[in-house]
């Protein structure tokens, strides 16, 4: 799907974070990292026990050359599941 058909179908379903996924992983491949970091931050407020989640907008802003934001965010997710990861 291309981005503006997801944007439309999160116009009707504002809390399906699978929507925002796929629209994030459309940004970027798009070239849009700014776009498709903010729809992963979103997809975590959806869904904050998403490991996975965290891990690839990590990936995403260690490539936009947030490094710390994204060792943050990592340790930040670690404490708050300690012991609940498998």
């Amino acid at each position: 799907l291309a981005a503006a058909d997801l944007t439309q179908a999160l116009r009707l379903d504002p809390k399906n974070a699978a929507l925002y996924r796929q629209r994030a992983d459309v940004f970027l491949n798009l070239g849009e990292a700014v776009a498709s970091v903010s729809d992963m931050q979103r997809v975590i407020e959806l869904t904050p026990e998403d490991s996975s989640a965290v891990l690839d907008l990590a990936e995403r802003l260690e490539a936009q050359g947030d490094a710390a934001r994204a060792a943050s965010l990592i340790s930040q997710f670690a404490e708050k599941h300690s012991g609940k990861l498998p």
